[in-house]
Parts: C-alpha cells; sequence; structure tokens
C-alpha cells in the first residue's frame, strides 16, 4: 500500500468517529459551561449530571485523542504527498508532524489509557 493510499484511508476510517466524539464533547462542554441552558444546549437530551457523565467518560476521550492523532498524521501526509513536490521537504513534513501529534496527543492519552487500567 503506498503511502497516500494510507493516509487517505485514515483520513476516511476516522472522519465519523472523529465527527461523533468532537460533537459529543462540544455539546457537553457547552452544558457544563452554561448549566441553566443544559436543556437546550443539548436539543432536550442531557441535564447537568448527564454533560458531566459525558464529558468527563474516558472512553470518548480516549476515542477522540487517538482518533484525532491518526486523523491529524493522516490529513497532513496527504496534502504534504499531494502538495509537495521536494521528498525531503516532504519527508520532513511527515515526520514532523507525526512527532508534534505524539507529544501534544498520545503522551497523555498514554497516561489516561494507564490510569483506567490502573483504576
Amino acid at each position: 500500500m503506498k503511502r497516500v493510499e494510507l493516509y487517505v484511508l485514515l483520513v476516511e476510517a476516522t472522519s465519523i468517529p472523529l465527527l461523533v466524539t468532537s460533537i459529543l464533547l462540544i455539546i457537553s462542554g457547552y452544558v457544563l459551561a452554561y448549566p441553566y441552558r443544559a436543556h437546550t444546549l443539548s436539543l432536550g437530551l442531557m441535564d447537568y449530571r448527564g454533560g458531566v457523565i459525558l464529558h468527563t467518560l474516558p472512553l470518548i476521550r480516549i476515542v477522540f485523542v487517538f482518533t484525532l492523532y491518526l486523523h491529524g498524521v493522516g490529513g497532513v501526509g496527504l496534502l504534504a504527498t499531494r502538495y509537495v513536490k521536494n521528498r525531503v521537504v516532504r519527508e520532513v513534513i511527515e515526520i514532523s508532524t507525526a512527532a508534534l501529534l505524539t507529544v501534544l496527543l498520545l503522551i497523555p492519552l498514554a497516561i489516561d489509557v494507564a490510569y483506567q487500567f490502573h483504576s
């Protein structure tokens, strides 16, 4: 499988889970920020307590961060392979993106996962 095909697969496979977890985290976050409007903000689907539970649910955080990581690596990699003609520059972009996203996302994700199995 070529890198372009892998990047397309990553972006396509992570788009729906990323969208769903983003929506859940955004809505529950607004419910927490504006508890008196919880019913309206969630279209009647959750109250403040439900917002707290949903927003702090480890599975949602883990799925969100993991899919965000894969989507970010795939998206930037896809753009780099399509639009950056210089091989060295393209590879630097791909490696830098993976490294930066690893530091920003996978380390907190690993801590969250380890904490879940430790508890």
